[in-house]
């Protein structure tokens, strides 16, 4: 779904205190997890973050560029926070320094969620069966994106949906 349909999800959902923090692969598009969590629980942060994490053609970024904010609506955030090919994705140092482009935002009182794919495989016999089962188990052990981009494991809340190949 397109970041032009937020206003329309969130109308109507009641608002809870705290922030909720959304990794988003693509920054045009509202994060999965986002839609899944509106869908299951009916409810929304009375503050959102929506998190891109971009790797630049750069070994390190600037600290102090590290992030852009933009208010998509009032007390809803689109966060793009740069990252050098030779750092390490960190989603407490972005929002460190979103604290001084945007909202005062502290991991401590955030909620953090991410969209997960689980991949299964579908039962199919001689050697494609085979290569879809070992891609099935690769994808489960693979470095999932909490770890990867170093999210706090406290307040982390995992929505995955299940993909069959």
């Amino acid at each position: 779904m397109p970041l032009s349909g937020l206003a329309e999800l969130l109308q109507g959902v009641t608002r809870v205190k705290g922030t909720g923090v959304f990794l988003a692969s693509d920054p045009d598009f509202l994060p999965s997890a986002l839609i899944r969590n509106l869908e299951h629980n009916h409810v929304a942060h009375e503050r959102i973050v929506l998190i891109n994490l971009s790797i630049v053609r750069l070994p390190r970024r600037d600290p102090a560029n590290r992030v852009t904010v933009e208010e998509l609506l009032p007390e809803v955030f689109a966060v793009t926070a740069y990252f050098g090919f030779m750092e390490t994705p960190d989603i407490g140092e972005a929002l460190r320094a979103m604290r001084k482009r945007g909202p005062c935002v502290f991991t401590e009182d955030c909620s953090f969620y991410v969209g997960q794919h689980v991949v299964r495989a579908r039962p199919l016999p001689g050697w494609r069966g085979l290569q879809r089962k070992l891609f099935a188990r690769m994808q489960r052990r693979s470095t999932q994106a909490a770890e990867f981009f170093r999210m706090p494991s406290r307040g982390l809340v995992i929505l995955t949906t299940p993909v069959e190949i």
